[in-house]
């Protein structure tokens, strides 16, 4: 089944093709790499598919529904989440806030309900108290929930924006850079990390990422992007051995 679907995906800025007829559909439960050197137009995608930039031209199908043209709001109740290269966590918020902030965020109630507190609003705040502590067992957070998400250490607010992006219940989780600033132990774990998540919370995963041991692990297929275009898409053994990719991408990183 055929989650999203996505073609001739365009997108400039200027003069310069960020995005430039892209084309590729995603199967349920898939793990989907994107790679490709910094500028070939990764993020970019991802801001297109969340509704954050409106494409110039090409569709954006999530569950055969067109988005292309959706606001950014409107996307997360349709079941699409995201993480970004970038952390951004309410910093000054609790590790259990930044998720409660993320389960409610879905959830349909006035601003009545919840000074109030009726009986309806409740009964959401129990069900997402209850999503909160799933998601910190599965994370391995919940001695932390009390500390400040600041104060955790780099590798756990990686996890606690991942948990995050869970708490809406989503199909397809879009994953911007997970590995990026880890050590080659948190790499190794956070594979196993994203794989076990697939499994527990029926995901589909789009994952960008440098880390080629990482994505070659986890990826079912991988499409590599150069200057806004994909120059090929395959299993991670056709990309590793691609010369178009080795000399895009993967024969810069053997060099540095």
């Amino acid at each position: 089944m055929v989650i999203l679907e996505v073609k001739d995906l365009r997108k400039s800025f200027g003069g310069i093709k960020a995005v430039n007829g892209i084309t590729f559909s995603v199967q349920k439960k898939e793990v989907f790499g994107v790679i490709g050197p910094n500028g070939a137009g990764k993020t970019t995608l991802f801001n297109l598919i969340t509704g954050v930039y409106k494409p110039d031209g090409g569709s954006i199908k999530f569950k055969g529904v067109e988005i292309t043209t959706l606001k950014p709001y409107a996307i997360p109740h349709l079941g699409i989440s995201r993480t970004f290269q970038n952390l951004r966590l309410f910093k000054n918020l609790t590790v259990y806030e930044n998720l409660l902030a993320g389960a409610l965020s879905k959830s349909n109630y006035s601003l009545y309900s919840a000074l109030m507190r009726t009986s309806s609003f409740l009964k959401i705040e129990k069900e997402a108290k209850e999503k909160v502590e799933n998601v910190l067992d599965f994370f391995n957070l919940k001695a932390k929930k009390d500390l400040m998400a600041k104060n955790l250490p780099y590798g756990e607010q990686r996890k606690l924006e991942l948990a995050r992006a869970l708490m809406i219940e989503p199909d397809l989780v879009l994953i911007d850079e997970p590995g990026a600033g880890m050590n080659p132990k948190e790499i190794s774990e956070l594979s196993s990390l994203l794989l076990e998540m697939r499994e527990k919370f029926n995901l589909t995963m789009i994952v960008i990422e440098h880390q080629m041991g990482l994505i070659m692990n986890i990826s079912d297929r991988i499409m590599v992007m150069d200057f806004g275009e994909k120059i090929m898409e395959g299993k991670p053994e056709e990309v590793r051995a691609d010369r178009r990719v080795i000399e895009a991408y993967l024969g810069e990183e053997e060099d540095a």
